[in-house]
């Protein structure tokens, strides 16, 4: 069985830089919330934390 998706997703923008006490949030920009297509999503990135 295979899984479907929503076309349709809700993506989150972190805005800020990682630091050893953990995330320093971009107040201005962090959290901005936006949806757009599944298919335009072509750029995965991570970002590991580290303390």
């Amino acid at each position: 069985m295979s899984r479907r998706w929503p076309e349709t997703v809700k993506v989150r923008v972190w805005y800020g830089r990682a630091t050893a006490q953990g995330w320093e949030a971009w107040k201005d920009w962090d959290g901005y919330t936006f949806q757009t297509d599944r298919t335009a999503l072509t750029h995965e990135r991570v970002m590991p934390l580290f303390k």
